[in-house]
């Protein structure tokens, strides 16, 4: 079975770790336990593949729980552009309200850098 993937829009620090986060919106795609190609930059075809991560633990948080240190660590940057960023990405879905949106926090771990044992 193909592995699903979770894309970045760039090649964030956080990303050379062999444990890492990211945020993402409610989805019942993301589930513990499920491999997922990391791919960052460019668009759907021009994606560069990373490693495959295993998610180990998935958090629900509002955006306005995450402090400026995770923020610092999950995006490189500050809790101000960490939220205008949640904005620019999220705003327009259904159930939208602001800093007080849930969110899902995923906990992931590298388990396979080598591109050719991809399947």
């Amino acid at each position: 079975m193909k592995n699903q993937h979770i894309n970045f829009k760039k090649r964030y620090a956080k990303l050379e770790k062999n444990k890492f986060t990211t945020v993402r919106w409610l989805d019942k795609f993301y589930k513990v336990g499920r491999v997922y190609d990391i791919l960052y930059g460019g668009n759907y075809y021009l994606r560069n593949f990373l490693c495959q991560a295993r998610c180990y633990k998935i958090e629900l948080k509002k955006i306005n729980q995450l402090n400026k240190d995770f923020c610092q660590k999950d995006a490189d940057c500050g809790i101000d552009e960490f939220f205008r960023m949640m904005k620019m990405w999220y705003s327009k879905k259904p159930d939208w309200k602001d800093i007080n949106s849930e969110v899902q926090v995923l906990y992931l771990e590298k388990i396979n850098t080598n591109i050719s044992n991809r399947k």
